[in-house]
């Protein structure tokens, strides 16, 4: 529970008031986007305590598989858990998103780009990724934002 009956408020309190700041900050990228497809990876099963976790995808859910990728320059994406990957676009740009299922602990991203990619910070800031193989940490219950074409 985000606040105690007392009002006091728990680590999940502020773990979603800075979900939310991150949010508000890249507001003009998912206002209006139109969201493409949604996959779930199954992590490497490194760590697997919980079902998110396993190898296992949740019933009614897609996988992930490296063709869903198609003709992005991100040619190759994995997780040492399971998170939730989104490809959309919004305002004429095209976006891939990985999400933390876990807000307990961070995960490890590992992607290869063939060329000049953008990740968007909490604060909506662009920062460049040259071509190559990368392994980003991911804080718990955060996401990474690629923006795909410049």
């Amino acid at each position: 529970s985000p606040v105690m009956e007392d009002g006091t408020h728990t680590d999940v309190y502020y773990a979603l008031k800075e979900v939310l700041r991150s949010v508000q900050a890249r507001a003009d990228i998912f206002l209006h986007s139109d969201v493409k497809w949604v996959r779930h990876t199954t992590g490497t099963n490194k760590r697997a305590k919980k079902w998110w976790r396993t190898n296992e995808v949740p019933a009614a859910n897609e996988r992930f598989r490296t063709s869903d990728l198609g003709s992005d320059p991100i040619t190759d994406l994995s997780t040492d858990i399971t998170a939730l990957v989104s490809r959309f676009s919004s305002n004429g740009d095209e976006y891939l998103m990985v999400v933390s299922k876990d807000h307990t602990e961070t995960f490890d991203l590992e992607f290869t780009n063939t060329k000049k990619i953008y990740s968007v910070d909490k604060k909506g800031q662009l920062g460049a990724i040259t071509p190559g193989d990368h392994t980003l940490t991911i804080d718990k219950g955060d996401c990474v934002i690629f923006k795909l074409n410049d």
